[in-house]
């Protein structure tokens, strides 16, 4: 086979390798996080998050047509096709880099060597943790490698033809593709400093003044994109002025000049005379570079113009407009992200003092601003995932550490157990590279230098500034909300690259030595591919499929389903996060689902836009939210002080109407029949320091939640009102008690909720019929009966994420189970059909259970009679709680309010087991040293437990003895518990010393009817 056509065969097969590892490991319908977003808005063309990615849109919604499948799996599948055509691009790209110094092919072992190594690297990179987690879900960022990989290897193609006619045109592409990736993903102009990088090595004399001002080219052309045309190009647009700044009355910063016609013009004049100079520069046969440079700038802006499908769709008015970017002022502000807050570039590097990013200004872990930058966003955010990538992973639970310990020490993995502690996969976790791919980089990186050191620092400066400098850029804070590794994939696509280098090293070295010797090479270097295929590639699959297979993953669509279904009809739906509101959106654009319920998301009520969207627009035909809110507040936006703004002032009592007829539907309470109204304390949810003191304020968010709550209840109570299970307390703005729960949503009532002994207020019959009766589909109209596929699959992963949504449906259950045993009348076999129903839906042993719940479920087992289930699970409860307790690692996860001491050993007394507590408790006295009570209350424990154990024992004799040792270690204390102990130790003493057939003790008999109650 020619050489030419075996390089593409080759190519082609490894991009067949990633197609099917990627395809057989594809989420089979909508993911978590952005995704349903994305796809939602795909469907038609909507807007999506801040900036907009409206080139993924178009894609997305070609892959939407495709009339087979799910239609969330179409869309993951765009970044499962994509990430295989990013191989291949990868495996031709390293072809080229390496011919750039062997220079041809010639031999059987040149293919090998070469095609080989290139192979090598193109399977580490597809097989790494990170660009397989982004390749198998509606996520920008495989399609933005894709692009990324094109830009490189036309930059490697310019190169290869730079000096034949027309080779401009390559250039021209990949201005085109900067472009482009502004509207898919802002990373894809990274790629522009290697571009110049390789233009200049190619056709400049190499020194110290050109390199510099080869430097400043590249700045210039990158702020030329970034903000130029991304954002400046809108702003002028919008009438304003960019960079130029100042305050208005208020104090706000705002632009020098705004709401000027000049400025459109300006920027229009600008373009105009960009195509003049491009015009005059051909005609006058000036310096090609003039008219190269001033085409490629029309480039990138015919590429960006893809922004245009923003505008257009934005004011089409459709369901999912976030932001409604209908004109230039407000695409300027869509562009810059403003509603998530302004970003310093370089210092300080420490700025956000939200309370979920507390953690970055913790003296005991960052001293300084540039302490903070290394050991936080260098060491924790960057390092720690290109670790991930090479050297091994700790777990999947987040901040999970990645190093050479876990990577080598075997014994290191109990120590670890605290990074996927919440799952059943200790046969997965840690994953270990053992550091071969990480240590063949390191060489390869060496080699490159070596052999090319040019290319080798173009590659450098990629790898750099796609890694540490997006770190520096992005400035994030800690902590946050989820893993962001996928930020830097174009980083470890570099990496991955020197890995293949790092095979041809070994390749190269043993050439030198076989051709001394004047033998042949290609059957050892034959076994040395092999070898390395090995320990390299098929490691890194072996060791990551399990994690990245989301194949009959259905929880995301599922569980969004089942909060959609556990609203009635024409309501409206509080929601806080992405997971409980991005899917949602996915099932009622995308299929259809429950398009009745209007969804209020409640980290969007924060902007004024998204409030006017839900007063006045009627998704799908909704009706709009019954809100009082003035129009001209939301006019004026969420900036202005006059406007949507966070309102001061401190809690106070609130009383809301209730129709007669509506209360009556909830009680039979003649009181409250006489003077139906609801009364609650509706307090702030935020403080900040005004003139150096703390002064608290009713945030937006809160303002929009008793608004509709408000206004429904002027209204009639026309619209059932939902709050998601996910929602924070603060959410229910003081409405917490006044809530039913229904399924996987809590309804507004018009009663107080809570019963006197504590239990939850339930819609039993929708709990019941959600819970317990499974429909074999899903259903648009309102329909009771939630989904739980697969879920008792023992072959399905799921992440940290999906495990604590798992959590919500079991507390769900437990919630039923508890009503059924303490409601009037109760119900032993009903509540015992709901646990096992649980448990066969959703089996601790393939997702254990968080050791709270356990314990919940041990305890409803005994409490029901069902002394197998209750040994079992009392078990699980025992077993997790003393990893909890003896796992150094996880001594800081046990929740403060359910200790895993109380509870352990309330099992092993339930269980009989009194000799386990005992050896429990005793390891617990040497801690307890600093606090005389604590030693006391844990030695009376001890006691009580010996007692219990004689007597299980017969050994009564014994036991009245410990008894009486117990009252004298007791002695005169006289505390509420004491007391209580000493009665317990008397009246013990005596049924001992009856069953004994000794005689009763009268004095311990009297001294135990005079304690205090």
């Amino acid at each position: 086979m020619e050489t030419k056509k075996l390089n593409w065969f080759i190519a082609g097969a490894v991009f067949l390798v990633s197609l099917i590892q990627l395809t057989l490991t594809c989420q089979s319908s909508v993911p978590f996080w952005d995704c349903g977003e994305y796809a939602a808005a795909a469907i038609a063309l909507q807007i999506n998050h801040p900036p907009g990615v409206p080139l993924f849109m178009l894609l997305c919604r070609i892959c939407q047509m495709i009339p087979i499948g799910d239609p969330g799996w179409r869309t993951n599948m765009l970044s499962v096709v994509t990430g295989a055509l990013s191989v291949g691009l990868f495996y031709l790209i390293s072809v080229d880099i390496i011919l750039m110094w062997r220079k041809k092919i010639e031999t059987t072992t040149d293919m090998l060597l070469v095609f080989g190594a290139s192979a090598i690297g193109a399977l580490a990179f597809t097989f790494s943790d990170s660009f397989w987690f982004n390749s198998v879900e509606t996520e920008i960022y495989t399609p933005g490698m894709c692009l990324i990989a094109l830009e490189i290897w036309l930059a490697i193609q310019w190169y290869k033809h730079a000096d034949e006619p027309n080779n401009e045109r390559y250039i021209l592409l990949i201005a085109y593709c900067f472009g482009l990736g502004t509207t898919l993903y802002m990373f894809t102009i990274l790629p522009l400093f290697m571009v110049v990088m390789i233009i200049y090595f190619r056709k400049y004399q190499l020194n110290v003044m050109s390199f510099l001002v080869m430097c400043g080219v590249a700045v210039v052309m990158f702020i030329s994109i970034y903000p130029g045309i991304v954002l400046w190009l809108p702003t002028m647009l919008g009438g304003k002025m960019p960079l130029f700044k100042t305050t208005d009355d208020a104090g706000n910063t705002v632009p020098f000049i705004q709401d000027s016609p000049a400025m459109p013009i300006l920027a229009v004049l600008v373009i105009l005379g960009i195509v003049y100079f491009f015009w005059w520069s051909r005609k006058e046969k000036k310096n090609p570079l003039w008219s190269l440079a001033s085409l490629s700038f029309l480039c990138v802006l015919m590429g960006y113009m893809t922004f245009t499908i923003v505008l257009l769709r934005s004011n089409a008015n459709p369901p999912l407009n976030e932001n409604q970017p209908d004109n230039f002022k407000a695409l300027t502000k869509y562009l810059s992200r403003e509603q998530y807050g302004n970003t310093p570039l370089i210092t300080p590097r420490r700025y956000d003092h939200e309370p979920m990013h507390a953690a970055t200004w913790d003296k005991t872990k960052y001293k300084s601003d540039w302490q903070f930058f290394w050991k936080y966003q260098v060491e924790h955010m960057y390092i720690r995932y290109f670790n991930w990538q090479f050297i091994g992973r700790a777990g999947d639970v987040q901040d999970a550490p990645a190093g050479f310990k876990l990577a080598v020490i075997p014994d290191a993995k109990k120590d670890l157990k605290q990074w996927w502690f919440s799952s059943s996969y200790d046969n997965i976790f840690p994953i270990r590279f053992f550091g071969i791919p990480f240590l063949l980089g390191i060489l390869g990186m060496l080699w490159h230098f070596k052999r090319d050191w040019k290319m080798g620092l173009v590659w450098l400066a990629g790898f750099l500034v796609m890694g540490i400098v997006a770190t520096l850029v992005q400035n994030q804070q800690d902590a946050q909300p989820r893993e962001r590794d996928y930020f830097y994939v174009g980083s470890f696509f570099i990496y991955a690259m020197w890995i293949g280098f790092g095979a041809l090293a070994i390749f190269e070295w043993m050439e030198e030595k076989y051709r001394a010797r004047g033998s042949s090479m290609f059957v050892p270097a034959l076994g040395v591919a092999a070898v390395l295929l090995i320990v390299v590639d098929v490691n890194m699959a072996v060791g990551g499929w399990k994690l990245h297979d989301r194949n009959g993953n259905y929880l995301p669509w599922d569980y969004s389903y089942n909060i959609l279904q556990s609203c009635a009809p024409n309501a409206i739906l509080f929601t806080e996060g992405d997971n409980d509101t991005f899917p949602l959106w996915y099932l009622q654009d995308v299929v259809g689902v429950r398009r009745d319920i209007r969804i209020a998301n409640l980290s969007l009520g924060q902007t004024a836009w998204y409030v006017n969207q839900l007063k006045n627009e009627r998704p799908w035909g909704t009706d709009v939210c019954p809100i009082s809110i003035s129009q001209d507040k939301l006019d004026k936006g969420e900036d202005s002080p006059d406007g949507f703004y966070p309102e001061p002032g401190e809690a106070h009592q609130v009383t809301l109407p209730v129709p007669r007829d509506t209360m009556a539907n909830y009680t039979n309470d003649s009181t409250l029949l006489a003077h139906p109204a609801i009364r609650f304390t509706y307090s702030p949810s935020m403080t900040y320091p005004v003139g150096g003191k703390p002064q608290k304020f009713f945030s937006t968010a809160d303002q929009l939640v008793f608004d509709i709550v408000k206004t429904n209840a002027e209204q009639g109570w026309k619209r059932p009102i939902y709050w998601s299970v996910t929602c924070s307390p603060n959410g229910y703005v003081g409405l917490s008690d006044y809530t039913r729960m229904e399924g996987l949503a809590e309804r507004l009532i018009p009663v107080a909720s809570r019963s006197r002994n504590g239990m939850e207020s339930i819609d039993e019959y929708a709990m019941e019929q959600n819970l317990m009766h499974e429909p074999d589909k899903g259903y648009n109209e309102p329909h009771y009966g939630f989904r739980f596929r697969n879920l008792n699959n023992p072959h399905l992963y799921m992440d940290e994420v999906h495990r604590r949504m798992l959590s919500t449906y079991r507390s769900s259950f437990l919630t039923l189970a508890n009503n059924a045993l303490y409601k009037g009348k109760p119900d032993n076999a009903e509540a015992d059909s709901v646990l096992n129903m649980m448990n066969e839906k959703i089996p601790h042993e393939l997702f254990p259970m968080p050791y709270e719940l356990l314990y919940k479920t041990a305890m409803l087992y005994q409490e029901i009679g069902d002394s197998t289930n209750f040994r079992k699970y009392s078990k699980y409860t025992i077993d997790v709680c003393n990893d909890l307790m003896d796992i150094p690692g996880l001594q800081g996860e046990a929740d403060r309010r359910f200790p895993p001491i109380q509870m352990v050993i309330d099992m092993y007394e339930m269980r009989e087991e009194y000799g386990d507590a005992i050896e429990r408790l005793n390891s617990l006295l040497p801690q307890a040293q600093g606090s005389p009570e604590a030693q006391r209350n844990i030695q009376q424990k001890i006691y009580e437990l010996q007692v219990k154990d004689d007597q299980k024992q017969g050994k009564y004799t014994e036991g009245i003895a410990v008894a009486q040792k117990a009252l004298a270690f007791i002695g005169n204390a006289n505390d509420q518990n004491a007391n209580l102990s000493k009665q317990n130790f008397l009246l013990q003493i005596n049924e001992m010393r009856r069953k004994a057939g000794l005689p009763l003790d009268s004095s311990a008999k009297d001294t135990a009817m005079d304690m205090p109650k």
